[in-house]
């Protein structure tokens, strides 16, 4: 089979080979309808580009890598989901870095980051100082998104909004009718903020933070008594909540109300159905990723921005008492 070659495309277009070229680099001078027209045709005849002749036209490499700290939570995988998505529609590869929960066992795996490789980079991490100083030695002035603050680093920050997610559970739990209302976290910075906007809504709700979801078993003993709604910050904890409050014969939604903060995908198949309020971890993946692409397209020169994504609620099942 012939390969297919910026000519064919621009034949099969009726544009310039220069203007098919821009196009195919993502280039600010280029306008989005004529983007899309040169993409319709690469479809079209199957146009595979070579990655060695843009990054020779442009001195990109068409690469980024995205720091996360595991796979375990479906916030860093629904992130992953987003940043590829936008990625795949640059035409950039994308590479994966798993720090870890040890800081020097990340410190090691920062070795296979290379800014000679990339054009940018997305911190999905909590970085500590010294993480962080070989962070900004390695990339230099590429761009970086990170959805915390990275300390001495000037990064587009694009965050899921916490304090907003405290009040969307807050007020999924204020109906409920009973005296008292629950909040259970992690002990970690967003679960603060999650505590604070839940209690703009509920200024004297109760906030326990747990180490692991096996301690909930003792605080359903000691906490629940007189509660009529209770609230959980991420997945892991939702879990072990629903696996305790089942196992000392309380029903999510008959018994008690119940909403959880984290992954839609994951928490939506729990049952009884439970409310989820998502962080939406696909969007601040895809608007993490487009900041590195108007970044390096000359598209933005202001300061680095500080961005929160509204969290939405996905279901209302087990918040309303039946």
């Amino acid at each position: 089979m012939t390969k297919v070659t910026i000519e064919d495309i621009s034949r099969q277009t009726g544009l310039s080979r220069g203007t098919v070229s821009r196009a195919l680099n993502d280039r600010p001078d280029i306008s989005q309808q004529t983007k899309q027209r040169v993409l319709e045709a690469c479809k079209t005849l199957n146009y595979v580009p070579s990655y060695a002749a843009r990054s020779l036209a442009t001195g990109r490499t068409f690469a980024v890598t995205v720091l996360i700290p595991d796979l375990n939570s479906g916030f860093t995988r629904d992130l992953l989901h987003g940043v590829l998505s936008r990625a795949g529609q640059a035409q950039y590869l994308v590479s994966v870095i798993e720090l870890g929960s040890d800081s020097n066992e990340a410190r090691d795996r920062l070795r296979m980051l290379s800014g000679e490789r990339i054009d940018g980079l997305v911190v999905a991490a909590d970085l500590d100082a010294e993480t962080a100083a070989r962070v900004a030695e390695t990339l230099g002035n590429r761009p970086i998104a990170s959805t915390h603050r990275i300390p001495n680093i000037a990064a587009d920050v694009l965050a899921p909004d916490y304090r907003e997610a405290g009040r969307l559970l807050a007020r999924e739990l204020a109906g409920c009718g009973g005296p008292t209302a629950l909040l259970v976290c992690a002990e970690c910075a967003s679960s603060r903020a999650l505590s604070t906007g839940f209690r703009d809504i509920l200024p004297t709700a109760e906030i326990v933070e747990v180490r692991r979801a096996d301690d909930l078993g003792a605080l359903l003993s000691t906490r629940l008594a007189g509660a009529r709604g209770i609230a959980t910050g991420g997945e892991k904890i939702a879990a072990g909540l629903y696996c305790a409050l089942l196992g000392s014969g309380k029903v999510p939604g008959r018994d008690i109300a119940v909403a959880c903060f984290g992954d839609g995908a994951a928490l939506e198949r729990m049952r009884p159905a439970v409310t989820v309020v998502d962080p939406v971890g696909a969007e601040v993946g895809r608007r993490a990723m487009d900041v590195i692409l108007q970044r390096l397209g000359k598209m933005r020169h202001d300061a680095p921005e500080f961005t929160e994504v509204a969290p939405v609620v996905r279901s209302n099942a087990s918040s309303r008492l039946g």
